[in-house]
C-alpha cells in the first residue's frame, strides 16, 4: 500500500523550515502511555516560542473528507501530551492540515467549524496555507502567520500568541497549564 501522503508531508516541511525545526515521522509516547509517529513534529526557532513543540497531522485523502474529519481530529488531539523521543518538550498543541481538500459546503462548513470549535478545547487546531501564508490556528485564533502581520510585518507570532498556546485549555484530558 503506498502513502498517498509522503509527498504532501515533504513539500508541507518544506513550507515550515524557515521557521521551525521540522521532523519527519517522529516517533512520541502519547499520554496512555502507547507509541506513535507524528507526520510532523515542529519547533519554533524563535528563542521566544522554542518551548513549545507542535504536531501536524497532514491529511491529503479526498475520498475521507466525508467520513473522516471526526477521526482526523481525534487523532490530533491524540498528541496534545506526547513525549517525544529525542529532547524536545511535550507536544504542547497539535494541528490538522488538510493539504489540498476541498472546503466544505452547507452542512459540511458548519460541521467543521463545530469539530474545530470543540478541538480548539484541547489544544487542537488547523494548519493552512494560503493568501496569509503559513498559519496555524486554534480556534478563532491565528497564533502563527509566515507573512507577520500588519503592525508587525516581519513578525510570524502575534502580540498574544504566547497567551493564546498556554491559556486554560483541556491539555491531554487534563486541565492544567504546560509549562513553557
Amino acid at each position: 500500500m503506498s502513502d498517498i501522503e509522503a509527498s504532501v508531508r515533504v513539500a508541507a516541511m518544506d513550507a515550515l523550515r524557515p521557521w521551525f525545526f521540522v521532523f519527519k515521522e517522529a516517533r512520541v509516547t502519547l499520554t496512555s502511555g502507547h507509541t506513535g509517529f507524528l507526520d510532523i513534529m515542529a519547533s519554533p526557532r524563535d528563542a521566544r516560542f522554542s518551548a513549545f513543540t507542535f504536531a501536524i497531522e497532514v491529511k491529503a485523502n479526498r475520498a475521507m473528507v466525508g467520513c473522516g474529519l471526526a477521526k482526523w481530529f481525534k487523532q490530533a488531539i491524540d498528541y496534545v501530551g506526547a513525549k517525544p523521543a529525542d529532547a524536545l518538550p511535550q507536544v504542547t498543541s497539535s494541528f490538522l492540515w488538510m493539504v489540498d481538500l476541498p472546503e466544505p459546503e452547507g452542512d459540511g462548513r458548519l460541521r467543521l467549524r463545530s469539530m474545530m470549535d470543540l478541538a480548539h478545547q484541547f489544544r487542537t487546531g488547523i494548519a493552512r496555507s494560503g493568501p496569509s501564508g503559513f498559519v496555524l490556528q486554534l480556534g478563532p485564533d491565528e497564533v502563527f502567520r509566515s507573512r507577520g502581520w500588519r503592525d508587525h510585518p516581519n513578525d510570524p507570532w502575534p502580540g498574544r500568541a504566547l497567551e493564546r498556546l498556554t491559556s486554560g485549555r483541556q491539555s491531554a484530558g487534563t486541565r492544567r497549564r504546560p509549562s513553557p
